[in-house]
């Protein structure tokens, strides 16, 4: 998704952050099955543990 690159590109090792993606970075009008909605903006803390 669109929107998880661009927002891990940012982070350096050990970095931690709160993505916040809208509907249109991420599954957009499709959704994702039963469990992500159309339309849904997507929420994530992530930790940049290590960067190959």
């Amino acid at each position: 998704m669109p929107g998880w690159d661009q927002g891990i590109a940012l982070l350096n090792k050990g970095s931690k952050a709160i993505l916040l993606i809208p509907s249109s970075l991420a599954y957009g009008t499709r959704g994702a099955g039963a469990d992500i909605p159309a339309n849904a903006p997507l929420r994530f803390e992530v930790e940049l543990v290590d960067i190959q």
